[in-house]
């Protein structure tokens, strides 16, 4: 529980997972994680008083995060190889790491999935990500490597999360006004 109050701390917004599910399940309704837009209170933290063995996921939209989310050591390479400056805020996964930014405020919400050279990165403002110190099925416990200040998304990121934007406009067939 003391990681979910450190994250609304930040302004970040946790919600409870069923322990070690994959794909993840939040305790909550999605209906009920789309209609959160107000601040968390202490009231949220109730779950995990229930229940402390629960994981925790974080709303990534309304916490203005964007999570650069690397399935291989080589995905975690490349992403590093195409980010001028390191990232401050890393959190080691089963299989490579999380990269945490503050989502800028001209980039699209959404999602892009295996995308980069390795086909292994994943460019997320929208939906949850599981936090630390949270439990893959196997076992592993995600844990953080470094948390500093929260930095703006690279470039190259958030240029990922527009092409998608980009691509459903156009086959939507809607042509945005001039």
């Amino acid at each position: 529980m003391s990681d979910a109050r450190s994250y609304l701390a930040k302004g970040w917004l946790p919600i409870p997972l069923v322990a070690a599910t994959k794909p993840p399940r939040p305790t909550v309704r999605w209906k009920q994680l789309v209609e959160l837009r107000a601040p968390f209170t202490e009231a949220f933290m109730q779950p995990w008083v229930m229940d402390p063995n629960l994981d925790t996921a974080l709303l990534l939209e309304p916490s203005q995060l964007l999570v650069i989310d690397c399935d291989s050591p080589e995905a975690v390479k490349e992403a590093m190889s195409l980010t001028s400056e390191p990232c401050r805020n890393i959190a080691l996964t089963n299989k490579g790491a999380h990269f945490y930014y503050r989502k800028p405020e001209a980039c699209p919400t959404g999602r892009r999935i295996q995308c980069g050279y390795s086909q292994k990165i994943d460019v997320l403002s929208a939906g949850i990500i599981v936090a630390p110190p949270s439990r893959h099925p196997n076992g592993y416990h995600y844990k953080w490597l470094c948390q500093g200040e929260l930095q703006e998304a690279p470039a190259w990121a958030v240029q990922y999360l527009a092409e998608v934007r980009q691509r459903s406009i156009e086959s939507a067939g809607v042509t945005p006004e001039q």
